[in-house]
């Protein structure tokens, strides 16, 4: 991703090209996590709906401070999904 973007209005337009498809959302989401974690708590609301049980996983291992904050969503949207 280039450039990195400055604020989570810039990311979301960014974003959303990828929400169709759950492992390059994960990947785009760990990029910018990465150089801008504080990103997350606007962002993983945002997107949790389109993230698989794989890619929670993903985010969780590359972000364990992130990991209840991710489970909390994963269990949430797991459960809308079951229904």
């Amino acid at each position: 991703m280039s450039p990195m973007p400055a604020s989570a209005s810039e990311a979301i337009p960014y974003l959303n090209s990828f929400a169709p498809n759950p492992a390059s959302l994960c990947d785009a989401l760990i990029d910018i996590f990465s150089k801008r974690p504080d990103m997350a708590t606007v962002l993983v609301p945002t997107y949790a709906r389109y993230l698989t049980h794989q890619e929670y996983q993903r985010l969780s291992s590359q972000f364990p401070a992130m990991v209840h904050l991710l489970s909390g969503y994963q269990q949430i949207f797991g459960a809308l999904q079951a229904h």
